[in-house]
């Protein structure tokens, strides 16, 4: 088992889109299955990637659908009679249970944005790939996105005292969800392009396009369907449910 463990998760990181092309060729006995690799990884983001997707009933104060969210939370703080407070607390903890559920959800959602890309190729096939993509985006998270801020957090810290000026820019960076996502997303295009010649046998020039049209849905996803599919499955959970 531990030789499988080692292959998937080098092949994985190693050899972009090719876990995926092995499986769709038949070639599966050397890896773990695509769902016991995603299940794996998502113990172990979740395990140490605190710092990841940490939302809270304080950063929904607009939303799709219903916009300002004050009334409508007010509402129903009023009806569980509960302090803000309160029903913040309970409203986060309840986010963090669904989270891990939302996320699982996003997976399938994600394999949709190839069948317009890719309509030779079957749904199943889309959706191994986007399973290997994202246990490999959420292990990079865990691993090499953590080194990165580690090294600039110390760097920081070393020159905090000679080059505030510095220090402060570097604090900035790292605050800022641009970084974040410039730090994640590059990478992963990159790492999309190569998979996606390996997988569909794209050219050059047509894999760059259509691996940054998968950024970009990507990038879309997290933010329309898993934030905000958060925020209402936690309201209406606590609403129906309390």
């Amino acid at each position: 088992m531990g030789g499988r463990v080692y292959r998937t998760v080098y092949t994985l990181f190693r050899h972009p889109g090719q876990l995926t092309a092995d499986y769709i060729a038949g070639r599966r006995r050397p890896y773990m299955k695509p769902v016991q690799v995603f299940l794996t990884i998502s113990v172990l983001f979740f395990l140490f990637g605190h710092n990841y997707f940490q939302f809270g009933l304080g950063e929904y104060e607009f939303v799709p659908i219903y916009g300002e969210t004050f009334d409508v939370v007010a509402a129903e703080q009023e009806r569980m009679r509960l302090t803000p407070a309160e029903y913040e607390k309970r409203f986060d903890e309840r986010l963090a249970t669904h989270k891990k559920v939302v996320m699982a959800l996003t997976v399938p959602i994600f394999a949709l944005g190839f069948l317009p890309l890719f309509r030779r190729r079957r749904y199943g096939e889309h959706l191994v790939f986007s399973i290997h993509f994202f246990a490999l985006l959420l292990l990079f998270m865990i691993t090499a996105m953590y080194a990165v801020f580690q090294i600039m957090l110390a760097i920081m810290r070393a020159v905090s005292g000679t080059f505030p000026e510095v220090a402060q820019a570097i604090g900035t960076a790292l605050d800022s969800e641009w970084t974040l996502v410039a730090m994640v997303y590059v990478p992963m295009w990159i790492y999309l392009i190569f998979a996606v010649r390996r997988v569909y046998a794209e050219g050059r020039f047509v894999s760059v396009v259509k691996a940054l049209v998968l950024v970009l849905w990507h990038i879309a996803m997290l933010v329309l369907v898993f934030r905000y599919a958060l925020f209402f499955t936690t309201f209406y959970s606590l609403k129906w449910f309390g």
